[in-house]
């Protein structure tokens, strides 16, 4: 109905032909904000012939584009690209004007985009990551020597995965009297620098909803991460591999933030073998509000890791969590990338767990939970990965875990919350203030033994003591691998567990968490009786209760289930005793404990003691 603050600031500037730095938060409308003046000025230039005969291709002769857009990421190309109509007869721009719109950038073959251009010629608004444009320019099939309006999207991305040297060989070959807009979420020293080289020196600036901190509050130098951009072969080398997905530095100094103000941000601090079982908790929390409301559609939920090693094995424990989980990284095809995404917007997925690849050029609209399970290196990549929710004024939630390994952060992140109007722990606090935060965030589980049990960020097992497990995965002793043995205790200092090996030798290993299956009887925090506070988890075939909280009623007779009726409503279900945490032990008088578990996962619908007929319905799957 009417623009944005950055759309109805950069639009007059951009109409009257000069250059343009928009800074504003992600989700705001950029796209638009540089996609609406590139028509007038479009069809304002002299008409050309951009259709090049097939017999041309090759020698010496190559298409032109008038609008040309760089961007970081296959991702981000591919959302301007769905910005503009899909580059297809039913697009705006296409349907309006008679302009039509693509996209280039790598994971893909280059045939079908060799064909694309060749049969239908140069599209005058073209989206492009700059290692797939050089590769198109070596072939003579496109050109940038009549492109005059020129976006970089963005641009701070592509200078942290060193596309510096492409992005100046690209400027050269662009005509002199262009005209320049470049965006960002973000506004580092380096990309000021590198924006005086590249735009005229009566360039506009405009800043919306912006906020400057110092190097040290910005986050510095970045040490490493799960930077990711595009294909190997379509990006400069860079460090990395398993461990993280690239390396990158960035110059210390003052930086341009932004928010937007409808995100709720929070931060939790702990130590990182808690983070799994946190995770698990704020789903559980998510998934039980929801029922509780009684929403008709699961919320999505975007979580990020910093190495591919832990979000495949974080992937696994949120599955088994009961989530529709799927993986994003740079390690997958890009057509199974694309599905995992399409499937998070029509709902066959609820939970993303994704490394910096999904930090920019993501907009799915059922998203409203952004969790950075791993903290990103910096206070820049922080504030696009936030930005994933909380777009076009819609409300959204980001949760953060920090560990004492982010303090060099601390001081940066509180000064971004405050500045936001948002909550500021005390321990947060304490650790930007220089303070031990570990001694503090730690004592209230080391007399508990069902939390001081600790998953690895690794494999994930909410292993508690005295679990039965089975070792696999060991190297250096794989003669052990296939054994059994019994939890005795947590080992905080090593992160590894204590366990007593199973047989006549009684050996004690010390073993880590992702060498260990649990199998067998679970230690409980207590026995089921009549009056327990519980939450529902491990449900497959009614994956929607996972999360929900109930009252503990009674034990169905002659079987293993227990009758529990859910909070926020009357609804009675018959659940197995594994499908069952206690949260709050039932009162001592008239407890009545429960009987044998078995492996089952079933949630079925109540059955009354005496005929056994249903007397609740099921769960709506």
């Amino acid at each position: 109905e009417k623009p944005t603050p950055i759309q109805a600031q950069v639009w007059p500037a951009a109409l009257c032909g000069v250059d343009v730095i928009g800074i504003a938060p992600t989700g705001s409308g950029k796209t638009l904000a540089y996609l609406a003046p590139a028509v007038p000025h479009i069809l304002g230039q002299e008409k050309q012939d951009t259709s090049v005969p097939k017999q041309t291709v090759g020698k010496g002769k190559g298409q032109g584009t008038v609008c040309l857009v760089l961007v970081p990421t296959r991702e981000l190309a591919k959302q301007v690209s769905d910005v503009c109509g899909g580059g297809g007869s039913g697009g705006w721009l296409k349907r309006l004007f008679g302009l039509r719109s693509g996209a280039v950038y790598g994971g893909t073959g280059k045939e079908v985009q060799l064909d694309s251009i060749v049969t239908l010629g140069a599209p005058q608004v073209l989206a492009a990551t700059p290692g797939r444009l050089l590769d198109m320019l070596g072939l003579e099939v496109l050109s940038v020597e009549q492109v005059t309006y020129l976006v970089l999207d963005e641009a701070d991305r592509m200078l942290q995965l060193g596309f510096e040297p492409q992005l100046s060989a690209l400027l050269k070959g662009i005509r002199p009297n262009r005209q320049v807009l470049l965006f960002s979420a973000t506004f580092p020293l380096k990309l000021r620098t590198a924006a005086e080289q590249w735009m005229s020196a009566q360039h506009v600036v405009i800043r919306v909803a912006a906020m400057e901190l110092s190097g040290a509050g910005a986050g510095g130098q970045q040490v490493g991460g799960a930077d990711d951009g595009e294909d190997e072969e379509t990006r400069p080398s860079t460090t990395g591999g398993e461990a993280g997905e690239g390396a990158s530095a960035e110059s210390s100094g003052p930086s341009t933030l932004t928010v937007s103000p409808t995100v709720h941000q929070s931060v939790e601090v702990c130590s990182d073998p808690k983070k799994p079982l946190r995770l698990t908790r704020l789903l559980r929390d998510i998934r039980a509000r929801e029922a509780a409301s009684r929403a008709r559609q699961r919320s999505a939920v975007l979580v990020f890791c910093s190495q591919i090693k832990v979000l495949r094995s974080l992937a696994k424990v949120v599955e088994r969590q009961g989530e529709r989980c799927a993986a994003m990284h740079s390690g997958i095809p890009q057509a199974k990338r694309e599905q995992a995404l399409e499937d998070l917007k029509s709902g066959k997925v609820d939970t993303l767990v994704a490394t910096d690849v999904a930090a920019r050029g993501i907009h799915v609209a059922r998203l409203r939970y952004v969790v950075n399970f791993d903290f990103p290196r910096n206070i820049e990549v922080y504030c696009h990965r936030i930005g994933r929710v909380g777009r076009q004024g819609a409300e959204g939630w980001a949760h953060s875990f920090v560990t004492q390994g982010d303090a060099q952060l601390a001081a940066g992140l509180a000064s971004l919350l405050e500045r936001c109007k948002q909550p500021v722990g005390a321990r947060l606090r304490r650790l930007a203030e220089g303070r031990e935060a570990g001694a503090s965030e730690d004592s209230d589980a080391e007399g508990d033994p069902a939390v001081s049990a600790q998953a690895s960020a690794a494999a994930g097992e909410e292993l508690r003591a005295g679990d039965s497990v089975r070792l696999q995965g060991l190297q250096s002793a794989a003669h052990l691998n296939g054994a059994s043995g019994r939890l005795c205790r947590w080992l905080k200092e090593t992160g590894r567990w204590e366990v007593l090996l199973d047989g006549p030798s009684g050996e004690v290993k010390a073993l880590k968490p992702d060498s260990l299956v649990a199998h067998g009887p679970r230690a409980r925090r207590g026995k089921l009786a009549t009056g327990a506070r519980v939450v529902l988890q491990g449900l497959s075939k009614a994956p929607k209760l996972n999360g929900s909280r109930a009252h503990v009623r009674r034990k169905v007779r002659g079987t293993d289930r227990w009758e529990v009726v859910l909070d926020g409503s009357s609804d009675v279900k018959a659940v197995r005793v594994e499908n069952l945490e206690i949260i709050r032990p039932p009162p001592a008088e008239g407890a009545r404990s429960s009987s044998s578990e078995d492996d089952s996962d079933e949630a079925a619908p109540c059955a009354s003691e005496g005929s056994g007929a249903a007397t609740a319905p099921q769960a709506a799957a």
